[in-house]
Parts: C-alpha cells; sequence; structure tokens
C-alpha cells in the first residue's frame, strides 16, 4: 500500500503541472470564430493582393490610390493620392512595391511604365518607363530581376534608377522561369533545367547556374541550402544547392498547384487533386487532408495552423499537430489573398456580381478580420429587464482569456450631447476574486457598462454595452391605467 501511495503521489506531482500548462494555453483558432468587417471598400475595388508590412496592411485602389490600415488602432493611417490607373499587376517584396500603370490605348503589349515604391516611406522611389515585362522575379535597392515579354523571354537585370539593362541570365530559348527567392544579397532564380543563383550586387551581378537532375515544373522553396520543387514528373524534388544533387524524391498523386511553403518542420504542398501534404524535411509524408473543393490561394502559414481560402467560400484551418481540420464559412467570396497578423486573418471578400450590373465594383465588398474572440460574455440576474431601485448581479464569463483582471466603470450617459457622462459605478475585480459584481441603478436613463480586461493572453480589451434600467413599478401602474382607460370606454 505505501508503495501504491508512493507512486500516486509522484504521478500527481508530474501530472499537475502539465494540466495547468495546458490550461494556460489559448489556441489560435478556437472552435468558434469571430469575423468583423473593418474597411467598406465598395466602390473601392483593390488590386487582387493584400500587402503586410511592419505588422500593417497595404491596399491599392485601380485608381492607383495606396491607403495602409493599422490593425491595432483599426483606422486608415496613411494614404497617397492616386497618382495614375493601373493595371492588375502588382508585385511586392519586402519593402518594395511595383505597380504598372495603364497603357493610354490600354492594349497590354503596349511599353509602359512600372511605378516602384518603398514601403517603409510610403514613397514612389522610381519609375521604369516603356518596358514589356512577362512577370517580375525580384528587386532589391536598385536592381530589379524580371522576365520580358519577347520571343527569348530571358531573365533580364536592369538599374531601375538609371533604366540600364545590367545582365541576361543565361536560360534556354522558351524555357520556363518560375519564382525568385532571397537569400541574403543572392537572389535565387528558378527555370525549367536550372537553377540559378544572382549576386544583386549593382556594381556587377555574378550568376551562378546550377543544372537541375529532374526537369522544373513549378515554383519552388528555398529553405538554407536547400529547395523544393515539383517536378514534370509529379515528383515532390528535394534538392542540394551545395551539393547539386536531389537528396530525395516523392511521387505524388498529381503535379502541384503552387509552389511549396513550409511551417515548423514540415513542407506543405498542394497538389491538383487537392490534397494538402505535410512532409517531414527527410521525405517521409507526415500527414495529408482533403481539401473537398478548389485552392484559391495558396496556404498561408499561422502560428499553430496553416490557412485554406477554397472557392466554396470556405476558410479550412488545418491543426497539423494534432492531424485535425476545421472549417470557417464565408459570407462572401475572397476576392484577395489571405494575410496573417497577430493570429488573426485578414482578407476582403465581396459578393457575387448581380446580373446586368454595368459596374461590378458598386457590389457589396469589405475588408474583413477572421480570429478568435477575445473578451467576456456578460449576464445579469434577474435575466430580462434590469429593475430600477433593485439590486442586479451581474456575472463575468471570461472567452479566450488567461486569468484576468477586469476594471468596470457604468456611466450615465447624458440628455445633453454637450453634458459629460456621470460616473455611477466604479469596480476592479483581480483573478482572484469571484468574477461578480452588484449594480442598483437609480434612474431610468441609458447607461454605459465600460469593462477593461487585462489578462496573460490579451491585455487592454475593451468591451461595452448599453444598459437601460426600467421602473417595474410605474410601468405596471402604466398598464393598469390604460387598462382601466380602455375598460372606459365601454362601460354600459
Amino acid at each position: 500500500m505505501k508503495i501504491r501511495n508512493v507512486f500516486l503521489l509522484l504521478f500527481l506531482i508530474l501530472s499537475v503541472p502539465a494540466l495547468f500548462a495546458a490550461a494556460s494555453k489559448i489556441p489560435e483558432i478556437s472552435p468558434s470564430l469571430n469575423q468583423e468587417e473593418l474597411i467598406n471598400l465598395t466602390g473601392k475595388p483593390v488590386i487582387k493582393a493584400i500587402i503586410p508590412f511592419e505588422s500593417k496592411l497595404i491596399l491599392v485602389g485601380w485608381n492607383g490610390e495606396i491607403f495602409r490600415w493599422n490593425p491595432d488602432e483599426k483606422m486608415i493611417d496613411l494614404r497617397l493620392s492616386p497618382e495614375r490607373p493601373v493595371q492588375a499587376d502588382c508585385f511586392s517584396q519586402g519593402k518594395y512595391l511595383i505597380l504598372k500603370a495603364q497603357a493610354p490605348d490600354n492594349n497590354p503589349g503596349t511599353p509602359t511604365s512600372y511605378m516602384i515604391y518603398d514601403l517603409s516611406s510610403m514613397k514612389k522611389i522610381a519609375e521604369l518607363k516603356k518596358r514589356t515585362i512577362h512577370h517580375i522575379i525580384g528587386l532589391n535597392q536598385s536592381l530589379i530581376c524580371y522576365v520580358p515579354n519577347d520571343e527569348k523571354m530571358q531573365p533580364v537585370i536592369v538599374n531601375y534608377l538609371t533604366g540600364e539593362t545590367v545582365k541576361t541570365v543565361p536560360t534556354d530559348e522558351k524555357e520556363s522561369v518560375f519564382n525568385g527567392q532571397w537569400q541574403g544579397n543572392s537572389l535565387y532564380v528558378l527555370s525549367t533545367k536550372s537553377l540559378h543563383i544572382i549576386d544583386m550586387n549593382p556594381a556587377n551581378p555574378a550568376i551562378q547556374s546550377i543544372q537541375l537532375k529532374d526537369t522544373a515544373a513549378s515554383g519552388f522553396l528555398l529553405d538554407g541550402n536547400y529547395i523544393y520543387y515539383g517536378s514534370s514528373t509529379r515528383e515532390l524534388v528535394h534538392f542540394s544547392v551545395k551539393s547539386h544533387k536531389n537528396k530525395w524524391k516523392f511521387l505524388l498523386g498529381d503535379n502541384l498547384k503552387v509552389e511549396p511553403t513550409k511551417i515548423g518542420k514540415y513542407i506543405i504542398i498542394v497538389a491538383k487533386d487537392n490534397n494538402i501534404y505535410f512532409f517531414n524535411k527527410n521525405g517521409t509524408l507526415y500527414w495529408w487532408d482533403k481539401l473537398d473543393s478548389s485552392l484559391q490561394y495558396a496556404p498561408l502559414p499561422m502560428k499553430d495552423f496553416v490557412a485554406v481560402v477554397l472557392w466554396d467560400k470556405r476558410i479550412k484551418f488545418l491543426d497539423y499537430k494534432h492531424k485535425k481540420s476545421q472549417n470557417f464559412p464565408l459570407e462572401r467570396l475572397a476576392v484577395t489573398n489571405p494575410v496573417c497578423i497577430n493570429h488573426y486573418i485578414y482578407i476582403v471578400s465581396q459578393e457575387d456580381k448581380e446580373e446586368g450590373a454595368e459596374d461590378p465594383y458598386t457590389t457589396y465588398r469589405r475588408l474583413a478580420k477572421i480570429g478568435n474572440y477575445y473578451g467576456v460574455e456578460v449576464s445579469n440576474e434577474p435575466q430580462g429587464l434590469i429593475p430600477v431601485g433593485k439590486s442586479v448581479l451581474f456575472s463575468l464569463n471570461p472567452v479566450n482569456l488567461i486569468d484576468p483582471d477586469y476594471e468596470i466603470k457604468i456611466f450615465t450617459k447624458p440628455a445633453e450631447p454637450e453634458s459629460k457622462p456621470e460616473l455611477v459605478l466604479d469596480k476592479k475585480l483581480s483573478k482572484k476574486d469571484k468574477p461578480t459584481f452588484i449594480w442598483i441603478p437609480k434612474t431610468e436613463a441609458e447607461h454605459n457598462l465600460q469593462i477593461l480586461i487585462k489578462s496573460k493572453s490579451h491585455s487592454n480589451v475593451l468591451i461595452e454595452k448599453t444598459l437601460t434600467p426600467v421602473d417595474i413599478d410605474r410601468m405596471i401602474m402604466r398598464q393598469l391605467l390604460d387598462i382601466q382607460g380602455r375598460c372606459g370606454e365601454y362601460n354600459f
């Protein structure tokens, strides 16, 4: 018996801290998600991308207007007036944004100009004129690498400050060129047959071309000294940049739909079979899941989840650590890529275009924020009406908050707009207190309840609620008098 008790005591000692640790973590995606609409963008359609930069969002209008949304302040804190209308082409990388000006005759083949902005200063720093660009690969403070829209389609490096063509990347004619990724001052560019490493030195860019063992058919992911890409033979290829050899290959059911990405120690791919796969870096399949709809945008890694936007108006959140998923239905179709800032998903969605509508941009369109709700549910006893002159017990139920402290204030709303509200209740509750308080309303005036919450998981969460007390005795008397008056009308 004594030995059994010792083992039981040891089990409790080891288990209790783990239980407390588990209880002290709030998942970034809880079963009940909240969607909040932030900006009315009806009539102001943005280009097909939201650009995250320094915990803020950059949005661009077709008229060339650029504005910055501050999620913390919930406001547009900087706006650039439109310089000229722009086309749908929008490229951003690091702190740089490139917009393509509309050609005078709206002819896609006409040489046009590209306006380059520095997002840190929110200013235009250069304009690359009279160029026909098929797609942009990458750029730094003075150089841009892009595929020209000509017969050869060989990537070129241009000094956009002077307009001078510096160097051409050696690819075969008509060879497909995919995406580019940075590592230090080197731009890695993948083409069908080779991996090109470009030292983007403004004075003399050096180019090293490494021949691939397997023909590339998708964009790539750069991870240290290795790249991951999809081959033309439906394989996920792990290629070593140092040894110029494949480390491993994995045969897939279909070709890749988008370039690979990663979260933690796992490589994420989505194939054209509409399945999402999580691979270990040693080449073993860790987990896969069906998307049950066509992929609309590339998977978005969060902290502990991967978010996937689907064409059936749904975001699928994949909890890869526990190998399970959760769906969130969207009210409207997403029209921009999703962006993750501080555990929230930001996306622009709009109603379907009404049949016969001349202007599709007059349809309902909003910037929305999707994520956990952090706050408190407030209930009162007695339920329903709040009686004047009687005690009302309020109970607070925190939602997704750890060890909250409450600062509770109730103000009487003034009858005149110029008057100041009167503070009628001021109370503080710590995490050690029972989350309840009592208030005795004195008048039927409308009141404003404010609860400022500070917790281990979130600080300075403000909850506001309108309270309208009722003088029940006077209300009953009014009803009795009204009944008596009606009875008097029919007194025979």
